[in-house]
This record gives structure tokens, C-alpha cells and sequence, in this order.
């Protein structure tokens, strides 16, 4: 991988002089994908199926390909790909449209990201669902039997990430998925912090359902999926509905399209998409082994260094896989206060407070949330050595 060839594709890293380190939050944008974005204004700038012109015609064949493409990124069936606005979007509307009942219970874990939090909490404040949360231990992993245990209050479903937004901690989304189906538990994957990240196979992991966004794997933003398998959407019945997912109305009757369109109301981010298409081909050029190897080094050598410093609070307590996430605060110092003095003194971009997940970051300790520091495989080693140097003179200049 050329580095320096790679990040000329990125024009937020043109100047050379910031240091993107937030990359959890959000990807950086590269040019074939603001390219795809702007070409669809200046050459379509009309909607897609809601027309017998050429170009509509044309633009919804686009947007096929795209979804072809993401399916076949994800190992999916086309038709197992609902288009969404965001990860969030497509975990609301799944548990809105999940058939529970009051008293059936749906299993969380304790390091979930609160998209993956509140929509089952409304459902517990609304349809009086059951919402149990299953403990992590201090890697913030799972213990399958204590998981095991769990499962047994007889889940209906067992939603979980893929990979912590908070410690970047990959889970046995296999293993994990394989023992919610022996206990009858459907399985939902927030997949927002691995797909792109390394390889996700829908198929291999055997979960029901998964939802990811574009704008954490070099995307747009406003674009999200949710992945259902085939077969699983008879546990479903859509909770929003309107243009583009009914075939046909007869006075009080209505009969929806075929799936994925009866999840896919109104008006897509039809941009967005197709930047997510070119977003998907320009990380299968770059190659997720490659990806992965890059993020993991770097992920190293941070945790490496921040845990010699003794000034340094580090909330990751291992080197095993990791999708390039580091959590740490400055002994005595606020993480927003730190932040700031990253910015100002190294121009490095880092997220401070509580990643939207509150629970977890103060089951670890963590009162005031921590500082965030998430790389991704257009950082490069010397960013993340300025980073460490930087990190001395922060804590020369504010303790």
C-alpha cells in the first residue's frame, strides 16, 4: 500500500497539517466518492423509480448496482439489502417492526452503543418488552457461558455489536450468533464499527439481521443497511410505509412490494448511495487484509506508548484484535479539556466525552467519559508517533 499515493485520494488531508484521529465517528471522504456524489447533481438530479424517462430508468439501474454491490461486499443477497439514512435508522426501524409482544424479552450486552440501546428501552417503556443486559468482563468481552445463562431467559432477541465504539473490542460474532440460535434467540449484529474495517461476512456469522452505515467505511453520510436474511423478514412487518413500497391499494386494502422495497419509504439518499457504491469499490481496491493489518500496527504501537506514561489513564488493557480504537484520559484532567489541547497544540482531531455509550464508559471507570483516539488505514505512522509526542507536551501544558 502506497501511503502516500492512498492519501492523495482524501482532500481533507491535502494541506498536511491535521491529524484525523476520529475515524469511529466518521470516515474521511476520498475523491471517487465526492465525485460519484457531485456527478449525480450535475448529470441526474431527478428521482429514480417514479418515472418511464430514460434517465430515471437509468439512475434506478444505478441504484441496483449498488445494492448489488454492498450485498455482495457483505456476502448478502441483493434482496437481503434495505436501504437506510444511517446504522441508528436501521436499528429502529427493525425493532419497530419486530413482532413482540409484552413480556417477550430481547437480550442486549452492556458495551452497546445507545442506537442499539434506546430503541429496545422504548420498546420496553412501550410494548412492556423485557430488556435484559448481559455484563462484559474488564476487556469488555463476552463470557459465552455466562451468554449461555442469559439466553436461557429465553431471548427473543439477542442484539449485540460487532466491535466496541468505546475500546474498539471485537467480539465472537460467530460463536455468539451460533448460541442465541440454539436457544431460539433471532440475532441482530451492529456491524457500524466492522464492516469496512475488516472482512464481515454475513452468511459465515449467521445472524438474522445486521445494520451498518457509509460514513464509517469512507461513505457519505445520510446512508445506512440493514441487512435481513432471507427468510427472517417473516418476523417482521414494516412499521413505516409510503412511496415506493406499496404495488397495489383497493379501498381498505393495501398490498405491499416485494422485499426490500416494502422497507425502503419514500425518497432515498439516492446520492449518498451511489457514493456508498464507489465508497464500497474503492475499499475492495485497497483490500481488507490490508485494512486490517495497517489499523492493527498502528492500534499497537499507540497502546504501546500511552501504556508507558504514567500520566496516562488507559482504559484498553489489551493487544489482542482491534478495530483501531484506544481509550485513555490524562490523570487529573477533564477528556474535553485534553481534547481541546490536542486540537490547539497539534492540530490532531480526537472525540471526547461519552462515545454514546454512557452505561459502559462509566462501567469502566470513566465518570466524565474519556479522550478517543481511532485510526484508520489512511493514518500513517508518523501521525501516530506526532501523536505520542504530542501527548507529553498536552500534559506538560495543562497539569
Amino acid at each position: 500500500m502506497n501511503i502516500k499515493r492512498l492519501r492523495s485520494f482524501f482532500p481533507a488531508l491535502s494541506d498536511g497539517k491535521k491529524i484525523y484521529f476520529d475515524n469511529a465517528a466518521t470516515s474521511l471522504t476520498p475523491k471517487p466518492v465526492i465525485d460519484e456524489v457531485v456527478s449525480y447533481y450535475e448529470k441526474f438530479g431527478v428521482n429514480a423509480g417514479r418515472g418511464a424517462y430514460r434517465l430515471a430508468f437509468e439512475l434506478s439501474m444505478k441504484l441496483e448496482e449498488a445494492r448489488e454491490n454492498v450485498a455482495s461486499f457483505i456476502n448478502a443477497s441483493p434482496e437481503e439489502i434495505v436501504f437506510t439514512f444511517n446504522t441508528t435508522d436501521s436499528i429502529n426501524k427493525l425493532a419497530l417492526s419486530l413482532d413482540l409482544k409484552p413480556e417477550d424479552r430481547v437480550l442486549i450486552t452492556q458495551i452497546e452503543h445507545h442506537s442499539n440501546l434506546l430503541p429496545w428501552k422504548l420498546l420496553e417503556k412501550n410494548k412492556e418488552v423485557k430488556v435484559d443486559v448481559l455484563p462484559v468482563n474488564e476487556e469488555g468481552g463476552i463470557d459465552i457461558d455466562l451468554l449461555d445463562k442469559y439466553l436461557k431467559n429465553k431471548s427473543k432477541m439477542f442484539a449485540f455489536t460487532a466491535a466496541s465504539n468505546v475500546l474498539g473490542t471485537i467480539l465472537k460474532a460467530k460463536e455468539m450468533s451460533d448460541l442465541a440460535h440454539t436457544n431460539g434467540a433471532l440475532v441482530l449484529i451492529d456491524a457500524a464499527q466492522i464492516v469496512g474495517h475488516r472482512k464481515f461476512d454475513a452468511r459465515e456469522v449467521g445472524c438474522d439481521f445486521a445494520a451498518f452505515s457509509a460514513h464509517k467505511m469512507c461513505g457519505p453520510p445520510g446512508v445506512g443497511v440493514l441487512y435481513i436474511k432471507k427468510g427472517a423478514e417473516k418476523h417482521l412487518s414494516p412499521a413505516f410505509l409510503g412511496g415506493g413500497t406499496v404495488k397495489e391499494i383497493s379501498g381498505n386494502q393495501f398490498f405491499l412490494r416485494e422485499h426490500p422495497y416494502d422497507f425502503e419509504p419514500g425518497t432515498l439518499n439516492i446520492p449518498g448511495i451511489l457514493g456508498f457504491n464507489q465508497a464500497v469499490k474503492f475499499v475492495e481496491n485497497i483490500g481488507l487484509d490490508n485494512i486490517e493489518r495497517k489499523i492493527q500496527n498502528l492500534y499497537r504501537f499507540i497502546i504501546n506508548e500511552l501504556s508507558s506514561n504514567k500520566n496516562i489513564l488507559l482504559y484498553n488493557n489489551t493487544l489482542e484484535e482491534n478495530v483501531g480504537i484506544v481509550s485513555f484520559n490524562i490523570k487529573g484532567v477533564s477528556p474535553h479539556q485534553a481534547a481541546v489541547a490536542y486540537d490547539n497544540l497539534g492540530n490532531i482531531m480526537l472525540r471526547s466525552g461519552f462515545h454514546c455509550a454512557i452505561p459502559f464508559v462509566q462501567a469502566i471507570g470513566a465518570k466524565e467519559g474519556t479522550i478517543r483516539a481511532s485510526v484508520a488505514f489512511y493514518n500513517t505512522i508518523e501521525e501516530a508517533e506526532r501523536f505520542i509526542e504530542i501527548t507529553s507536551e498536552v500534559i506538560s501544558a495543562i497539569k
